[in-house]
């Protein structure tokens, strides 16, 4: 966990700073802002997540803790999506685009959610949930840092 509250808290800064380096680009499409903001929220939720895990405690505070960070999380990535149901028609986005940035928010935060679950009924089994959540973070803000990097510039 601690592996992964680092690297998290690394590629935050690249995320903020491909923001902020283009930020007015960014502000041009009405679903991009909270698009970055999900996408930040998601990799705070890893730091916070292992940082949580390195408190001394029961599995059911931790499976709590999680729980509750990851709802905040899953609804800045509801936020997100309805901002670009919204924007989809401003932008003439194809609906396949708007269905996969959908479920790639979902597939990040709903396993640490069922994760936490787990843990808040003393199921250890909960921490392979965790996981595969944060390889979702890791894989989708990682494509996310491309295109507000790169992509937002073509």
């Amino acid at each position: 966990m601690v592996t992964a509250a680092e690297a998290a808290a690394a590629l935050t800064g690249l995320v903020i700073v491909a923001v902020s380096v283009n930020l007015v680009r960014i502000l041009s499409f009405k679903h991009l802002p909270a698009r970055a903001g999900a996408v930040i929220g998601g990799l705070i939720l890893v730091v916070v997540v292992g940082l949580a895990a390195l408190i001394p405690q029961d599995l059911p505070p931790l499976g709590a803790e999680i729980i509750f960070f990851s709802v905040v999380s899953w609804l800045l990535h509801v936020h997100s999506a309805r901002r670009m149901f919204a924007a989809r028609r401003v932008h003439n986005r194809p609906w396949n685009e708007v269905i996969r940035a959908i479920a790639s928010g979902q597939l990040q935060t709903l396993p640490l959610i069922v994760g936490g679950l787990l843990l808040a009924e003393s199921h250890s089994g909960g921490l392979y949930w965790i996981a595969a959540g944060i390889i979702a973070i890791f894989i989708s803000s990682t494509f996310n840092a491309w295109v507000f990097l790169v992509e937002i510039l073509r």
